[in-house]
């Protein structure tokens, strides 16, 4: 049996601007919950992984055992928002943090993302 690989460091937390959504360290009302997961935890990253490199405009850019990093692009003015995942293999959820990388506001696209992103992850779970 392999050794347990240390747990990925914590994410960074919100700024106080509204264009940021996350499982941990972000304010009442841009706090989301984890994306919750069955089956060991590399099962999860490669789906993880499946669903990010099927979204437009999106840019795996760092893979780790237990983290995930991943830029995504607006379709209009190209604005880079900055994906961040975390996997905590004993509670199995997948810790995120999905922010603007410049500007205030969102119009919420990291919210809807992240929603997109866990109700993919969720058809891949269940799929045959």
């Amino acid at each position: 049996m392999s050794p347990t690989p240390p747990p990925a460091p914590a994410l960074p937390p919100c700024p106080k601007a509204p264009c940021c959504v996350a499982s941990t360290s972000a304010p009442p009302g841009r706090r989301l919950a984890p994306i919750a997961f069955t089956g060991p935890a590399p099962a999860a990253r490669e789906r993880l992984l499946a669903v990010l490199r099927a979204l437009p405009r999106t840019r795996v850019t760092a893979v780790e055992e237990l983290a995930i990093r991943a830029e995504c692009r607006s379709r209009l003015f190209g604005f880079v928002d900055d994906l961040e995942f975390r996997i905590d293999e004993e509670a199995c959820v997948i810790h995120f943090r999905a922010a603007c990388r410049v500007g205030f506001w969102d119009l919420g696209v990291n919210r809807r993302r992240i929603a997109h992103i866990r109700r993919a992850f969720h058809a891949l779970e269940t799929a045959p």
